[in-house]
C-alpha cells in the first residue's frame, strides 16, 4: 500500500468517527430539548395551582375557602417535590449507583392505601381497591413503595380509558407480594414491552398522542423493585387491557447492600 493510500483510507475513518460524534452530539442536544421542554411543563403545572391558590386567599375572606386553597397549595407543592425526587433519583440510577433504602417493618396493604390516598388527591378517585383481611407484612422501604405506586397511578391515568376506573390488587406467595395496576385502554405492542422501563423511553401511546413526559416514571418503578431485590413486568392485550406488576420480596433485608439503613 502506497502512502497516498494510506493517507485516503487514514481520511475516510477521520471522517466517518466525525460524521459520527456529530451525529452523537445532535441526538443527545435533541434529548436533552426534549427533556428540559417536558420537565418544564409538568413542573409549570402544580406551579401554576400554587400561584392561583395564593392569589385566591389573598383575596378571600371566609376560613373555609383559605383552608380549601391552602389544601391545593400542599398538594400541588408535594407534587412537585415528587417530580423533583424522581428527577433526582433517576439521575442517580443513570450514573449506575443503586437507591439507598430504609427499610421498615409494615403491613404492605397499608403502605398501599398511604400511597393510593396521597395520589388520590391530586388525581381524584380512579381507582378501586381490596386490601384483603390479611396482613401482608414484611421489610420494605415505605416511602419508596408509595412512589413506585404513585408513577404506576398516574401512568395508568394518563394512557388508560378515562371511562373506566383502574385496579389496584394485592397479592402474596413464596416469600413475595406482587402488587397489580391495572387499567383499560390502547395495548402496549410486545416490541415496545421492555423498552417502557428504560431511562427516557415513552411508549408508542405518549408518542401517537404527543402528550408531554419525562420518561422517567417507569424506570424509576424498575429501579425501586431491584433496590429491594425484586423486579417489575407488564402485560397487556385489547381483551384483557394493560397491568403493571410489582413483584418484592417479603423481607428486602436480605437483598439489600449492608450498607444501606434497616430502621428498627
Amino acid at each position: 500500500m502506497t502512502p497516498r493510500e494510506m493517507n485516503a483510507i487514514i481520511d475516510v475513518i477521520e471522517l466517518g468517527i466525525a460524521e459520527a460524534a456529530a451525529a452523537f452530539a445532535e441526538n443527545q442536544y435533541r434529548l436533552r430539548e426534549q427533556f428540559i421542554s417536558a420537565l418544564a411543563h409538568d413542573l409549570r403545572t402544580p406551579l401554576t395551582a400554587v400561584k392561583s391558590a395564593a392569589q385566591l386567599i389573598l383575596r378571600e375572606e371566609r376560613l373555609d375557602a383559605a383552608q380549601r386553597l391552602s389544601s391545593r397549595i400542599v398538594q400541588s407543592i408535594n407534587r412537585t417535590e415528587l417530580m423533583v425526587e424522581d428527577l433526582l433519583d433517576t439521575n442517580l440510577m443513570r450514573s449506575g449507583r443503586s437507591l439507598a433504602l430504609s427499610l421498615t417493618q409494615g403491613d404492605f396493604r397499608e403502605f398501599v392505601q398511604e400511597g393510593l390516598d396521597e395520589t388520590s388527591e391530586a388525581i381524584g378517585d380512579r381507582f378501586t381497591y381490596d386490601p384483603g383481611a390479611v396482613p401482608i407484612l414484611g421489610y420494605w422501604d415505605k416511602r419508596y413503595i408509595k412512589r413506585a405506586l404513585d408513577n404506576l397511578m398516574i401512568n395508568a391515568v394518563k394512557y388508560g380509558n378515562p371511562a373506566r376506573p383502574g385496579v389496584i390488587s394485592l397479592s402474596s406467595s413464596g416469600g413475595q407480594v406482587q402488587l397489580a395496576v391495572h387499567n383499560e385502554g390502547e395495548p402496549i405492542p410486545a416490541d415496545n414491552r421492555a423498552q417502557l422501563f428504560d431511562l427516557f423511553e415513552r411508549g408508542p401511546q405518549a408518542k401517537e398522542a404527543s402528550s408531554t413526559g419525562w420518561g422517567l416514571g417507569l424506570a424509576l418503578v424498575k429501579g425501586i423493585a431491584e433496590a429491594h431485590g425484586g423486579g417489575v413486568s407488564v402485560e397487556s392485550s385489547q381483551e384483557a387491557g394493560t397491568t403493571f406488576t410489582l413483584t418484592l420480596p417479603l423481607d428486602a433485608r436480605t437483598h439489600v447492600r449492608y450498607d444501606r439503613k434497616v430502621a428498627a
